[in-house]
């Protein structure tokens, strides 16, 4: 009769009662999980029961929300006994067993952490094998061999090694973080090799070859005496990329083992295998995994050594897989955060332009990715007055839209609280220069429209010079050579007012740098002599036709090659067939 987990509820029609009969099961969400949860608060591998000795335990799998034994978060694979509450994501269950070591307290545990002393009593130029395996070109090279004796006890092994293996790779499938990658592995290396005491896995310490320890794992009860482990067989392994057996190593003249060293006092026979990653078709060492036999019952043989050199492959190459998992996955939260931010910087800016009986506009914004520093607005002023704001941070990207934001609440402040759009701008100055924005600047254009009569009010903080276009067709550029400084440069230098009238069939053109900077794929830009050109050319005075027809043209220019810088084009028009002008209570014309 099984083992079970049944959901604690005390309504027994709601009660589901799992079966543990196997020895080792798996509870997540995933599908090939023996106990499948699906519940949003469960990982896909969660949590794993395992049955060993006549006890069972139970070991959280590096979950996001964790694993509790009767009310207690667990950090390390507990016994479970009789009646035990265990709760995972959301649910909560009860366990039953019918093992009798599971109604009392068991003497230890399946393997335990405990605490560890790397051993660096031996020289690596002193260390002598058993049997090694080169591979640098291990496919050129058979792999050792011993013959077995008894036959029908070597593929009884080999049959339990196979079935062990197979449940290895299944559960390795199941891990989707790399940090539950090594604990995964040495729990199956203590049931493949009934003879292994210590497993170990040791790694490069920062960019240097001098490896430190990774993780480990001991057979049976902790002790409080530390582990001590040896750094030298592992470090010759790294350094010469070879797989090795050394049976007792104190034994051997050639190892000079001090009387302190572990290799003098605990190590019996030991097996090092390197894990390589791969990168552009080329293999280098990872990290090397050290099996260590302790009780002195059963040295190594070459067919262990040459299966964990083929799970020492795998793990390679299971590591490497989860990097890359990890790579996506990390890129897929950036999009969904980009996103997020797109979605939030779009909403900052106008969601229509303001609607005037005798005044048309055009407002076009993209980034040169997901979000960028350009910004827009259109700020209703006392007296009826229309601020039309066009600004650029320089840079892209997410330091300039954080630098955007922060500009469209205090551009509007500045507008509607200071006396003139030239205190506005000092303002603005002062406040980004204090901010110490790392070189960052902003350019900026203010301009000031009174519906009534079709005035401009320019004011240029270090801006691309924009574009008035008569009703004839003619083109200037309006306040060239009469700009400031742009913002967080020196704000006592003022900007000096421009002003000009916008008559009926005029339209007053504007843009960020990105538009006449727009390149070819051979690097020619679009320049402003062409946005000239292209405003003189065109038949239409309508605003829409100017902005969605410039667009259009740089588009034309540029062909496929990939925009470079954010782009922005504001364009205010004068209907050429007038309706009355007087101002309404709203400020409209």
């Amino acid at each position: 009769m099984p083992s079970f987990l049944k959901t604690a509820s005390a309504d027994l029609r709601n009660q589901v009662r799992y079966p543990i009969d196997k020895e080792m099961v798996d509870i997540g969400r995933h599908h090939q999980c023996d106990i499948r949860l699906t519940d949003d608060a469960v990982s896909r591998l969660h949590a794993r029961i395992q049955f060993d000795r006549g006890q069972y335990t139970i070991e959280d799998k590096n979950s996001s929300n964790g694993t509790f034994v009767n009310g207690r978060r667990i950090s390390r694979a507990v016994v479970l006994h009789d009646g035990d509450r265990v709760r995972i994501g959301s649910r909560e269950f009860l366990f039953e067993s019918d093992a009798a070591g599971a109604r009392r307290p068991a003497a230890s545990p399946v393997y335990s952490v405990g605490s560890v002393i790397l051993d660096e009593s031996l020289s690596k130029d002193s260390i002598s094998f058993t049997s090694q395996v080169d591979l640098r070109n291990v496919a050129q090279q058979p792999l050792i061999r011993q013959p077995q004796a008894d036959i029908a006890a070597e593929l009884k092994n080999l049959r339990t090694k196979f079935d062990v293996t197979m449940s290895m790779m299944k559960n390795l499938g199941k891990v989707t973080d790399r940090r539950g990658l090594l604990p995964e592995f040495f729990v199956n290396l203590l049931r493949l090799f009934p003879q292994a005491d210590v497993v170990s896995a040791l790694g490069p310490d920062g960019g240097s070859s001098r490896l430190k320890l990774l993780d480990w794992r001991v057979r049976g009860g902790g002790s409080e005496k530390p582990v001590r482990i040896s750094r030298s067989i592992p470090q010759y392994v790294f350094d010469n990329e070879k797989a090795i057996i050394s049976d007792s190593p104190a034994s051997d003249p050639r190892f000079n083992a001090g009387e302190d060293s572990v290799l003098k006092k605990d190590v019996y026979s030991a097996m090092a295998v390197p894990i390589f990653k791969y990168e552009e078709e080329k293999k280098s060492p990872l990290a090397v995994v050290l099996v260590e036999s302790r009780t002195g019952e059963t040295k190594f043989s070459d067919s262990d050594l040459d299966l964990l050199i083929a799970i020492a492959n795998q793990i390679g190459l299971y590591s490497e897989n989860l990097k890359y998992q990890d790579l996506r996955h990390q890129e897929e939260m950036l999009e969904k955060e980009l996103e997020l931010a797109k979605q939030v910087q779009t909403a900052l800016l106008p969601s229509e332009p303001p609607k005037y009986s005798c005044y048309t506009f055009f407002d076009y914004y993209r980034p040169a990715k997901t979000i960028g520093g350009d910004f827009y607005d259109f700020i209703r002023l006392p007296e009826g007055r229309l601020a039309v704001v066009l600004a650029d941070v320089s840079g892209k990207g997410i330091p300039a839209a954080l630098l955007a934001a922060k500009l469209s609440s205090d551009v509007r402040t500045a507008l509607t609280s200071e006396k003139t759009p030239v205190d506005a701008l000092k303002r603005l100055g002062y406040t980004f220069k204090t901010r110490r924005l790392e070189g960052r600047f902003i350019t900026m254009i203010v301009l000031v429209l009174e519906p009534g009569n079709g005035r401009l009010h320019l004011f240029n903080a270090g801006h691309d010079t924009p574009f008035l276009r008569r009703a004839d067709g003619s083109v200037e550029q309006v306040g060239y050579g009469k700009h400031g400084a742009p913002i967080a440069v020196d704000p006592e230098q003022e900007c000096e007012e421009v002003v000009v009238d916008l008559m009926p069939g005029d339209a007053f053109v504007m843009m960020t740098d990105g538009i006449p900077d727009a390149a070819d794929s051979d690097g020619a830009r679009f320049t402003t002599k062409r946005t000239r050109l292209f405003l003189e050319n065109l038949k239409s005075s309508s605003s829409a036709d100017i902005g969605e027809g410039l667009i259009a043209e740089v588009r034309r220019f540029v062909g496929s090659a990939p925009q470079a810088d954010d782009q922005c084009v504001i364009v205010v028009g004068r209907n050429a067939e007038q309706r009355g002008g007087t101002i309404s209570r709203n400020g409209t014309a």
